[in-house]
């Protein structure tokens, strides 16, 4: 009977300890804690909200926060992440355009604000002015990728090395240094080189350069899992401003024309971002949409001399030369024009092949087979008529994912 009792407390106390790791498991790995900003503003949600990524992509932040210093010279200068562009306020912790947020442990993700916040500095300025909704002018989108590939690569990528360097700065529990030695450390290393077998394709291609990003060739490779093929993705980083009468007379987005539904952008945007249908924080990503509907750009007479002169010698050239599709009220403007259109030889040498601005890495990305797709769903964007094929084949994952959430939000 003794025996028995003993067995019974045994298991209760086997039990008791199993639900207890779980719980701290739990607690220090998946917990998920809302995040709290400075302010409740639009604008401060813009720079540093999450917008998802950190479940599936983040970094945890303290070893995050410790890689320029321990790692400098894969950096492409001094100044720490500065050198690779980030907008970086006084007195914020993170650069503009990275968001912390808890899930189980302090984790470091990207947001929008990264790759659509420009800095401007004039003539005898030290310090730029931040334009929200501006294109990343001065981000180095593939140097931040190879610098962290460079880091995990580096034989100091290890626990002692690291927590070494985390504790000149921060004194962690005794809970979290083990975390951060037996779990995050080794699983955080293994997950980088992992990406830089996935991103080999990379260095075979034209370095995308600051401003500039490959969105599409990347979606092939971390969310299809199919093969990047020979094409080259690279190109301009998009501002946001104007958004509201680029939705009101319905013109295309992104630098191809590649949807017309601004929440589908958003949507497909942050999944591109790595979130997940699951993370995506669909109430504040509407409400950032319409925030950033009326984000203004500066004033160019704001910030530099015009010639007024000139200008106004200027001005008839653009009216009959480029006004059709570079005026807000031209004809073409924000349209998406089939190959054959006759628009395309417009003060072209006859004797020369067109179209002679299309991209034919851009037109190998899309297949019929996506098309088909794209009607079974009732998906046809404004430029189905221009290629003949509806959704790029490379990102029809994520636009399906974004078109099905979007339905049921609206």
């Amino acid at each position: 009977m003794a025996v028995k009792h003993k067995g019974v407390r045994i298991l209760i106390v086997v039990i008791v300890l199993a639900g207890l790791l779980g719980w701290l498991g739990w607690y220090k790995l998946l917990r998920e804690v809302p995040q709290v900003l400075a302010d409740n503003s639009m604008e401060e949600f813009f720079k540093y909200g999450s917008i998802g990524t950190e479940d599936a992509a983040g970094v945890p932040f303290w070893l995050w926060l410790i890689l320029p210093k321990m790692f400098p010279e894969y950096l492409p200068g001094p100044g720490g992440w500065a050198a690779l562009g980030f907008v970086w306020e006084q007195g914020r912790e993170l650069p503009v355009g990275f968001s912390k947020k808890t899930i189980g442990f302090e984790r470091v993700g990207i947001n929008c604000a990264l790759c659509h916040t420009a800095r401007v500095r004039r003539e005898g300025e030290a310090v730029p002015r931040i334009y929200l909704g501006g294109p990343g002018n001065a981000v180095d989108i593939l140097g931040y990728q190879r610098f962290l590939f460079a880091c995990a690569s580096d034989p100091r990528f290890t626990a002692s090395h690291i927590l070494n360097e985390i504790g000149a700065i921060t004194r962690l529990s005794f809970l979290d240094r083990l975390v951060y030695r037996f779990i995050l450390i080794p699983a955080t290393r293994k997950t980088l080189l992992k990406q830089k077998e996935m991103w080999a394709w990379a260095s075979t291609r034209p370095y995308w350069g600051r401003g500039r990003i490959d969105p599409f060739n990347p979606v092939k490779v971390a969310i299809l899992n199919v093969g990047v093929g020979d094409t080259i993705g690279n190109s301009d980083m998009e501002p946001l401003w104007n958004l509201r009468p680029r939705v009101d007379h319905k013109m295309a987005f992104h630098w191809d024309g590649l949807n017309t539904d601004l929440t589908e952008v958003v949507l497909s945007s942050a999944i591109g971002d790595q979130a997940t249908p699951q993370s995506l924080p669909l109430k504040p990503l509407k409400q950032l949409e319409t925030w950033a509907m009326d984000l203004k750009p500066p004033r160019f007479t704001d910030l530099f001399p015009v010639n007024q002169e000139l200008a106004a010698t200027g001005a008839p050239i653009f009216q009959e030369h480029c006004a059709r599709c570079h005026s807000f009220d031209g004809k073409e403007t924000g349209q998406v024009l089939p190959l054959t259109d006759d628009l395309w030889r417009t003060e072209i040498a006859a004797n020369l092949p067109g179209p002679l601005y299309t991209d034919p890495h851009r037109a190998k990305m899309w297949t019929a087979e996506a098309a088909r797709w794209a009607q079974k769903l009732g998906v046809r964007p404004a430029w189905y008529q221009a290629v003949r094929a509806s959704i790029p084949w490379l990102i029809l994952q994520a636009v399906i994912v974004a078109y099905l959430v979007a339905s049921h939000w609206r």
